[in-house]
């Protein structure tokens, strides 16, 4: 009868147990996403910024190639400074 009492509420006590770390677990899961989410967010922001600067930057070739001169030095001055 005794050992019977002791070992629901052992059992009772692993159950809680389990399922206070499985809760746990969870949130330390979602928590880890929710920064690899952030992380990519700032991985993409930083990219678009580079692709607009090489987009610059490879119009100043272009024109530069093509003999525009009107002060393409103050523009790659701009575009460089722009980082």
């Amino acid at each position: 009868m005794i050992a019977k009492m002791i070992s629901e509420i052992i059992s009772n006590l692993l159950g809680k147990a389990f399922a206070l770390l499985m809760g746990y677990l969870q949130k330390r899961k979602v928590r880890k996403l929710e920064e690899r989410v952030q992380t990519q967010k700032d991985k993409i922001t930083i990219l678009e910024h580079e692709k607009e600067t090489q987009k610059k930057i490879d119009d100043w070739q272009y024109r530069l190639k093509n003999k525009e001169n009107e002060s393409l030095a103050k523009e790659l001055n701009k575009i460089r400074h722009e980082r």
